[in-house]
C-alpha cells in the first residue's frame, strides 16, 4: 500500500489514539484498517467517478462519517447496493406506474440517501399490497 497523504495519516492516527486512548494494539489495528479502508475508497472513486450514483453514494458517507474510513466504505456500499436495488425495483403484484408514484416519493422525502429510499419503496410496496393485493 501506498503511504497516505500526512493530512489523511495524521486524521486516521488522532482517531485511533481518541477512540483507544491506552491500547496501542488496538490503535495500530485501527490506523491500519482504517487505512485500507482509506484506499478502498480511493479505488471507488477512481473506478467509477463519472458515475452520479457512486459520487452521491460517496458524499453522504464522508458527510456521515468525516472521520472514520471504515464507516464511509461501509455506507457508500450499501448506498450504492440500494441505489441499483431501488432503480432495478420490481413486483409482479405491484403496477409498475404505482411502483413510479411510490420511488417518486421516496426520492423526495430521502433526497440523498439510498439506502432509505429503498426502505420506503418495500415498506410502501408492502403496504399497498395488504391493501390491494
Amino acid at each position: 500500500m501506498p503511504d497516505l497523504p500526512p493530512d489523511i495519516k495524521q486524521q486516521i492516527r488522532l482517531h485511533a489514539e481518541s477512540e483507544w486512548p491506552d491500547d496501542f494494539e488496538m490503535q495500530r489495528h485501527v490506523v491500519d484498517s482504517q487505512s485500507a479502508a482509506y484506499w478502498q475508497l480511493q479505488a471507488l472513486a477512481a473506478a467509477d467517478g463519472d458515475n452520479p450514483i457512486i459520487q452521491q453514494a460517496l458524499a453522504h458517507a464522508a458527510a456521515e462519517w468525516s472521520d472514520d474510513f471504515e464507516m464511509q466504505l461501509h455506507t457508500a456500499q450499501n448506498q450504492i447496493g440500494s441505489a441499483h436495488a431501488f432503480l432495478s425495483f420490481k413486483h409482479p403484484g405491484v403496477p409498475e406506474q404505482v411502483i413510479d408514484k411510490i420511488r417518486a416519493k421516496a426520492v423526495a422525502e430521502w433526497p440523498n440517501d439510498r439506502e432509505m429510499q429503498m426502505h420506503t419503496l418495500t415498506n410502501q410496496v408492502e403496504a399497498w399490497l395488504s391493501l390491494n393485493g
